[in-house]
């Protein structure tokens, strides 16, 4: 499994080559842009729940990425 870091450095590395990349139109702000005019308030809840967890403001029993997380540990369990 990858570290925190790591994982950090990933994501940064994949956003940057994905704008350098990207066709014209495509960035990903402007994706956002575009879900924002179709998905409006699921842009804003997705946004918004994204932040508040990566700012650990969300008690773990209400963050779905926390929640996730248990859930797949818990599967894992189970299978192994």
């Amino acid at each position: 499994m990858l570290t925190g870091k790591q994982a950090w450095a990933i994501l940064f590395a994949l956003t940057v080559a994905h704008e350098i990349t990207a066709q014209p139109g495509e960035l990903l702000s402007e994706e956002v842009d575009r879900q924002l005019i179709s998905h409006r308030w699921a842009t804003v809840a997705f946004g918004a729940v994204t932040v508040a967890h990566l700012y650990n403001v969300l008690p773990t029993t209400v963050d779905p990425y926390h929640q996730a997380a248990r859930l797949v540990a818990h599967l894992r369990k189970k299978i192994a």
